[in-house]
């Protein structure tokens, strides 16, 4: 008996399932991440996060830190049985993503009688890579500040049903289990970087045969909007979604009550087949010494879903790079630009110090030229003037001999007192003349010496004016 009400219990849970992903029930778009849910689900303009794996495979081009995200899903509260998870991971390639960034995913659903049994799941693989196009971009004569990015998935499908009553009396469960493969795109361009950008994406395009017994394919899921943020803490989202010949329409905003940290969402979407939900949440971003991550939380209200059911709570989990700060919004070409331009100026800096260093070498070392060129003139003067002494020495001595043959008359004697004096006073004349040279070096030294202090101090007033002037 206890058997055959549960078997009941489960039968009507998987009613419920169908019912509410209208005629087709494998694979439907319910929503993954609980951020973009709580804006509405409207998030393939946006697409700046681990949730582009979902949403917007180009999102993850411009993504420069290795993340790890997973979201729990209670579907449908009240109707028992109804879980949903998801698992995604971005890789990015290069240093700073120059060869651009891959991403895998695991998406799951289930409808269970417990933990260990599951009566209906579906599960998705997704491997992706994107790319950034900027410089094609360029090439085509767009402007320099516009950014682009593409990305593909290839996608692992399985769908199966748990073995019981139902399945084991049912000719159609002949097998319980079907694999296919799917392929995803998606395109992301800001011609506004940090305020606006557009998404578009294409999922399913090859819409694999999903059914056990006759042809049921997954339907193409187009996905266009954008994102614009009207202020700096308040970020708003438009999506239109196209599948399966029906129409839906998402609209969401998220605002930072506490700048990147505390953030507060909304959105509703509306459209074909009687849909109409409604979404809030909430994130935290927080950053730890070992770790940076973020936590959100989103609730969505169907309004026209069966009795009993009190709406879908999700919770997810993001932990980011550590070497990396967390910062959310992707630098812009403008940013980007404004840090080129400072370490241009901090090398040009450097460039010049090291240009005043060479000329300040160069001027000592032809300070040392000059002083070697006056040390050498001046011994080789007091040689010159030493030899010529010798020489007059010389020719005393040879007076001094004649003299003791013949007395030297009073007359010669003075003339050779005053060449004596003559001799003395050149001699003095020389050393005179040195020291002014000497004192004239000196003070040309002490001159360049302050002129270079004041180029520096101007040079310096000059880099922190052009500093300002940026800020």
């Amino acid at each position: 008996m206890y058997k055959h009400f549960k078997f009941l219990i489960l039968t009507f849970a998987i009613c419920i399932l169908h019912f509410a992903f209208s005629v087709e029930a494998a694979f439907q778009d319910v929503g993954e991440g609980a951020r973009p849910v709580g804006m509405g689900k409207a998030y393939v303009g946006i697409a700046d996060d681990v949730n582009s794996l979902y949403y917007n495979i180009a999102g993850i081009a411009r993504m420069t830190s290795i993340t790890l995200s997973a979201t729990y899903s209670k579907l449908y509260t009240g109707v028992p049985g109804l879980n949903g998870g998801f698992v995604g991971y971005i890789q990015p390639l290069g240093e700073s993503n120059e060869y651009g960034c891959v991403g895998i995913n695991w998406t799951h659903l289930n409808v269970s009688e417990s933990a260990a049994s599951a009566t209906y799941f579906e599960n998705t693989i997704g491997f992706s890579y994107a790319y950034v196009l900027d410089e094609i971009m360029t090439k085509m004569g767009f402007p320099e500040s516009h950014e682009l990015s593409a990305g593909f998935k290839i996608k692992a499908l399985n769908q199966q049903y748990g073995k019981n009553l139902w399945t084991d009396i049912n000719p159609v469960f002949s097998k319980l289990a079907i694999w296919g493969f799917s392929v995803d795109t998606g395109l992301l361009y800001s011609p506004f970087p940090g305020t606006l950008s557009i998404g578009v994406s294409a999922e399913n395009i090859n819409q694999p045969n999903m059914k056990l017994e006759s042809d049921e394919k997954v339907p193409l899921l187009l996905r266009t909007g954008i994102g614009l943020r009207l202020l700096d803490d308040l970020l708003t989202s438009y999506e239109a979604d196209y599948r399966n010949k029906e129409w839906k329409a998402h609209v969401g905003a998220e605002y930072s009550l506490v700048k990147n940290t505390v953030e507060l969402r909304s959105g509703f979407g509306i459209g074909m087949n009687k849909y109409m939900n409604a979404n809030i949440g909430a994130g935290y971003n927080f950053s730890l010494d070992v770790i940076e991550g973020q936590l959100d939380y989103a609730y969505t209200y169907p309004f026209n879903f069966a009795d009993g059911s009190f709406g879908t709570h999700r919770i997810s989990f993001a932990i980011m790079e550590p070497v990396r700060p967390f910062v959310r919004v992707i630098k812009t070409k403008e940013q980007e630009r404004e840090e080129k331009e400072k370490l241009e100026d901090e090398e040009s800096q450097e460039k010049m110090e090291e240009k005043e260093k060479m000329e300040q070498k160069k001027k000592e070392e032809a300070k040392l030229k000059e002083e070697k060129a006056a040390q050498e003139e001046k011994e080789k003067l007091e040689k010159e003037t030493e030899e010529e002494m010798k020489k007059i020495e010389q020719k005393e001595e040879i007076k001094t001999e004649t003299n003791k043959e013949t007395e030297m008359s009073e007359e010669e004697y003075k003339l050779k007192e005053q060449e004596k004096a003559k001799l003395k006073e050149k001699q003095r004349f020389e050393e005179w003349q040195k020291e002014e040279e000497e004192l004239k070096l000196k003070e040309k030294a002490e001159k360049e010496r302050l002129e270079r202090r004041k180029k520096e101090e101007e040079a310096e007033e000059e880099f922190l004016n052009k500093q300002k002037n940026k800020k």
